[in-house]
Formats: structure tokens, sequence, C-alpha cells
């Protein structure tokens, strides 16, 4: 990337700096005299990310950088104790969502919330509606109305407000990433986060450590286990394959399925700048960030997040030698090369797919579940996140105690689409899919037919994410906060950049009728 692309802001008003580090100072001072050293920590941590804010020429830049980055850390503080809520619910399963809770990535969002609304008043800038908008709120209202028949409403209640929440990250995106300048900062932040995941993920494969980061730091977090659950975590507990002592590794969130999705969404932008891009030109940068991020996703040992990189990847190929990105020579030996790879490792891909049988069972008996409720409840669904309440209605339980029917309901339904189809029905999974549908099909027509050669990079590293992802949550849960905040940011960003494609083409079509009136007015002026 040139030097002026990753340069951070100038600062706007440099005598604030040394107000500010009095300030800090004497924040550490009283802290320390008071021994307080939790508080201590988390005013620093404040301090040191809002105080740039008041220095930096572009503010709105600054937090929207801020934001995405935050996007990967799984720190959170809920507003309610979630073992009391699990105990009153007496599920069977623990739900994914089942606490209303602020987010670290939910603070700069907000501030640049706030400065968009004071563009708004001031009318610095013009609120755009995209036309998709109408089905993401054709979907909260139809999810709306899942609350009505929804088993516990509580649960309903509390996704909703996350939709809500996914939605207006979509709409800001669509209005608020315009410039080039934007969408460089935003990539280089997104290539720092392949980098930090990988590198994460890595380090704790690689010393064997798995436990959180932060501590008990933001309270209680996780949900207590027990040995039979840690056994779960290996990937081949009873040491049937190759891979036995080997266990799932993660990067900054404790799961290694939200780390191979949140992967699956920002490597194809890594893998896409090792090429001959018009946005990057530190390419070996960009390679040595990529083997990070590529390393650690398969250290994650994510099946189905695996499937959906080939996907994603054998596509991008297509598009790579299509938009000339790599030579039509080159490619044919990186088939070659990648063909081998895969050849002289069989044995190992053999096992890495085939392993835990007896989860492969169970999904597909989860699946059988699912086909049961959707059956019963076609139009409504059985309500927004509520697919764990009701599922024990639809049970086949067996009086063995080895019989795979009585571990269907240990974990919510891994597959996305059917829980979707399952908590609001076929009215409400159309609404949903059409939007993205709908953005990827604009992403699609960008990066093939656009003039502009930094719009169809964009476009493309966005709808391969995009497709790599879904087809990694065909078989496996999306529940995550961050990422599915990034799904909603990425659409917002294509949408952004249609809008932006279009002014640029009209504003193309109408130069040659411009410079034939000037010429014409030019004639008048000499006769």
């Amino acid at each position: 990337m040139r030097r002026a692309d990753v340069a951070g802001p100038a600062l706007a008003r440099p005598s604030l700096a040394i107000p500010a580090g009095a300030l800090i100072g004497a924040v550490v001072t009283v802290s320390l005299a008071l021994e307080l050293l939790r508080p201590i920590a988390l005013l620093l941590a404040a301090l040191v990310v809002l105080l740039p804010a008041l220095l930096v020429r572009d503010a709105k830049l600054y937090w929207l950088s801020v934001f995405l980055f935050a996007l990967q850390f799984d720190v959170k503080k809920t507003l309610v104790d979630g073992l009391d809520v699990l105990r009153t619910l007496q599920l069977d399963a623990q739900p994914w969502v089942f606490v209303p809770e602020i987010r670290l990535s939910d603070l700069p969002f907000l501030a640049l919330l706030v400065l968009w609304a004071n563009d708004l008043r001031l009318k610095k800038a013009r609120l755009r509606v995209p036309g998709i908008s109408w089905l993401a709120l054709g979907f909260l209202g139809w999810a709306a109305l899942s609350l009505a028949r929804a088993p516990s409403r509580y649960l309903a209640a509390v996704e909703l407000l996350r939709q809500c929440k996914f939605f207006v990250v979509a709409l800001y995106a669509a209005n608020a990433v315009e410039s080039k300048q934007t969408l460089k900062r935003m990539w280089l932040i997104l290539l720092l986060v392949v980098l930090v995941q990988g590198g994460t993920t890595i380090f704790r494969f690689t010393f064997d450590y798995y436990g959180s980061f932060f501590g008990d730091l933001f309270g209680r977090t996780l949900v207590p286990e027990g040995r039979e659950h840690q056994a779960e975590l290996l990937i081949d507990p009873y040491g049937e394959s190759g891979l036995g002592g080997l266990r799932n590794s993660f990067g900054t969130t404790m799961s290694a399925g939200t780390t191979s999705q949140l992967l699956l969404l920002v490597l194809p932008l890594a893998a896409f700048a090792c090429t001959r891009n018009p946005v990057f030109r530190r390419r070996f940068a960009c390679a040595l960030v990529f083997a990070v991020g590529g390393l650690g996703f398969v250290l994650t040992f994510s099946r189905s997040s695996m499937i959906g990189c080939l996907a994603a990847l054998t596509l991008g190929a297509w598009f790579a030698v299509r938009r000339r990105y790599i030579s039509r020579t080159l490619a044919p030996l990186l088939c070659l090369g990648l063909l081998a790879l895969l050849a002289s490792s069989a044995p190992m891909v053999g096992d890495y797919f085939t392993r835990k049988s007896l989860n492969v069972t169970v999904r597909f008996e989860q699946y059988e579940t699912a086909m049961s409720m959707i059956r019963a409840n076609p139009l409504l669904g059985v309500g927004l996140n509520n697919s764990v309440v009701d599922a024990r209605r639809y049970a086949q339980f067996s009086y063995s105690l080895i019989d795979v029917h009585n571990r269907v309901y240990e974990t919510p339904i891994h597959s996305f689409f059917l829980t979707l189809l399952v908590e609001v029905g076929v009215v409400g999974f159309l609404l949903y899919m059409s939007m993205f549908v709908w953005a990827g099909w604009k992403a699609w027509r960008l990066a093939r037919r656009s003039a502009d050669q930094e719009a169809a990079f964009s476009a493309l590293v966005l709808l391969l994410g995009l497709i790599g992802l879904g087809v990694g949550v065909s078989t496996n849960a999306l529940f995550e906060d961050g990422v599915e905040t990034l799904v909603y940011f990425y659409a917002g960003v294509i949408l952004s950049l249609e809008r932006r494609a279009g002014a640029a083409g009209e504003s193309a079509s109408r130069a040659p009728e411009a410079r034939a009136r000037r010429a014409r007015q030019e004639a008048r002026l000499g006769e």
C-alpha cells in the first residue's frame, strides 16, 4: 500500500497533547496511591482509546477504525445474570444468545452514530435508504410477529434487539463508507484483524494456552464446564487417527468456530492483497499476513469453515484470472502446487474430515428434528431464538444411554439456515435471504463489470467473504455478535459501492453531452 495510505491522521490540535498526558499521569498516580489496579487498567485503556479522537483531524475515520478492530474481541458486559436466566428457563441446551449485553465494539459504534446524527442535523450528510432496507425492515417486522407465539418472549426480544442493531450497522455503512480513503482504512484494519486472529491462534496452539487473556476483569463470562466438555474440545479424543491429542485452537474469542468464521470473512482480502491488485503495493508484507492468517485458520480445525474456504478460493481463483490479478501462466502452476500438496497430505486430510463421526450423526438427527419443527410451524416459525426452547416437543427419546437420539439436545441446531427457517418460518427466511442474495448480486456485477478497478477489487473480496461464510454456516451455527456485525457491515459497504458506481456512470454518460453544450456555446460566442 502507498505510504500515504497507511499513515495515521495528522494531529488537529497539538496543544491538547500536553494536558492529555497530564490527565493520564494524574489518573495513574491516584489509582496507584489507592491501590486500585483493576480500575487503573480500565481507565488507562479508555483514555488511550478516547484521547486520540480529540487530536486527529478525522474523528469519524478514527472511530470507524476502532470499531472494526474491536469486533474481533469477545469483550462484553452482560446486563443480567446469565446463570439465573438459564436456571429460570430450565432448557435442555444453552442457547447461543440468552442475555442482553453491551459489547466493546458497541462503544465506538455509538460514537460513530453520534457523529453521523450531527452531520445529518447540520445537513452535512444526506440519509440514503437503499431499496434493500425494505427487505430488512420486513424481516424485522415478521420476526417481531413471531414473538406473539414464542414460548420464551424474553429470548425472542433479546435476539430481535440484536437484529435491529445489525440493521443500523448496515445502514450506517451504506451511508458513511463513501471515500476511497475510508475504504482503504477499512481494508488496512481488516488485514490487521487477519494478523491478530492468526497470530493468537498459533500462539495458543503452540503454548497450549486456552484461557481468557482478560481473566475475570469484566466479570464471569463463561459457564463452568466439566471434564467431559474438555474432552469434547479435543480433535480426536479417542486417538483413532493421527490427530489424537490435538485440540481446536482459537483467537481472541473463546471459540474455534467463531475464529474460523471471522477469518472466513477477512482471509479473501489477505489472499487478494498478495496478487497484482489496484489497492495494495506491499505484496510481500500482505503475503506474510495471509500466511499467518491461513495457518491460524487451519489450526481451528473447523470442517464446515474449511469447506466454505475451499468454495471461496475456487470462485476467487476464477475471478483472479479474469481480472488479471494472476497471470494465465501462473494460475495453472498454483493449481498444480495445490493439488500436489493435497496429494501428499491425503491421509491427514482424510483424518481431518472423518474424525468425530458421532458428532456428524448427532447433527443429522438435529436436522430431522428441525424439519419436524418446520412442518409444524411453516409460516411464523417457533419464534426468534426459540429453537432450543421448543425442541423437546419434537423429540424422539430412547431408554438406551448410548442412543444418538438422546444427544440431539446437548447443543442448539448446527445449521444457521435451518435454525432461521425453524424460528421465523418460510416468509421470514425468504426475507432474510433476499437481503443478502440481493447484496451478493450487486457485488457480483461490480466485481465483473465495474470500470473502477478499486471498486471491483473491493466488491470481489466482500463477495468472497460472504460466500465462504454462507457455505460454512450451512452446517454450523452463526451466533457471534462480531461476525454477524461484520456481515451486515459488508452488505452496507456493497450498497455504498454500487451507489457510487452508479453515480460515476451517470456522470460519465453526461460528460459528452456537457462537452457538446460547451462547444456550441463557444461557437455562438465566436460568431
